[in-house]
């Protein structure tokens, strides 16, 4: 090896190098007045206005946070809707937009940025139709790319995607014997808590034992926006386009006792489930303590639990959690 190089040798590696703030074409982050979702967090003020380009996870979360911190906020997201990239149901969706405006969130959809001018003050957004958008300063949020160039991948013998992501089997293991790769970098959800037992997977693998599949329609993502939302499996519209017979069940968060309690009213509760089997597909949710809840649903969808199962579990009165259940029965009516 060359001087001042480490060379590790080892029977068993793991790539986990992550992912970093992706960006526009001519749209660089400059730290100024266009931020990366890393330098946001380093400004040393607030600015009056902010302009998220992306309505995705990273956008909405951003997005909510400086709503509540009194900024002026403005979501220009190139497909229909909020958070549309996530497998997120239909109606939940809409519900968090509902909140959005209600909370002054102006948001453009169907709006492609095709020009953006940097100006001493602020920034000035040109987007498809004619619409302007001026802000004092423009957070890019549209996605996260995959830390592995650089790496020397081609020369270890593995061949990355068009997207820089590394093919994995069930357990981690790359196409070399004995390299693992987990978290953002197999192209999987970007998610913490899916990168964690990932890393888990592998290293039992590696130690020789024989780890159990892990469910990929049971991983339950959340958005920490206010309120937050939580998924797992399928959408209605999913479950539909796959030819699935589904039962459908709804509840308003303002319909629970708690809910009135809490003065948490905004938001809803979603279970989507096959017939005639009663077997739960999918939940989707918004509202306050939806992030916690979740929890309870993707271990239905896991296990294979069916709507009586559920419904025959007793949840405590007044919660939250009861609207899980109060979902449940409406499905099975």
């Amino acid at each position: 090896s060359s001087p001042g190089t480490l060379v590790l040798a080892a029977r068993a590696i793991i790539l986990a190098t992550g992912s970093r703030p992706g960006s526009l074409p001519g749209i660089e982050p400059d730290g100024e007045r266009v931020l990366s979702s890393d330098q946001v967090l380093q400004m040393p003020d607030l600015p009056r206005s902010l302009a998220v380009i992306g309505g995705g996870v990273i956008g909405c979360e951003f997005a909510s946070l400086f709503a509540d911190l009194g900024v002026d906020v403005t979501v220009i997201e190139a497909l229909p809707g909020l958070l549309a990239l996530t497998g997120l149901d239909d109606d939940v969706a809409k519900e968090l937009g509902r909140v959005f405006r209600k909370r002054r969130v102006k948001m453009h959809f169907d709006s492609k940025v095709e020009a953006l001018e940097r100006g001493a003050r602020d920034v000035t957004i040109r987007l498809s139709g004619g619409k302007t958008v001026t802000a004092e300063r423009a957070l890019l949020s549209i996605g996260r790319r995959l830390n592995t160039g650089g790496l020397g991948l081609e020369e270890a013998g593995l061949r990355p995607g068009a997207r820089g992501e590394i093919s994995v089997d069930e357990n981690g293991e790359t196409a070399v014997r004995g390299v693992y790769a987990i978290g953002d970098i197999t192209g999987q959800a970007q998610l913490a808590h899916l990168a964690a037992h990932h890393g888990l997977r592998a290293v039992r693998h590696a130690l020789g034992q024989s780890p159990p599949p892990l469910s990929a329609a049971a991983v339950p993502g959340v958005v920490f926006t206010r309120p937050p939302v939580a998924m797992v499996g399928l959408s209605e519209q999913a479950a539909k386009s796959q030819s699935i017979d589904v039962a459908v069940g709804q509840v308003a968060l303002r319909a629970l006792g708690k809910a009135h309690v809490a003065g948490e009213l905004d938001g809803l509760i979603k279970v989507i489930a096959e017939r005639p089997s009663g077997r739960m597909v999918g939940v989707h949710m918004v509202g306050a303590r939806t992030d916690e809840m979740i929890g309870e649903a993707a271990l239905a969808v896991r296990l294979g639990l069916t709507l009586g199962d559920l419904a025959d579990t007793i949840h405590p009165h007044p919660t939250m959690s009861e609207g899980l259940w109060e979902a449940v029965r409406a499905a099975l009516r």
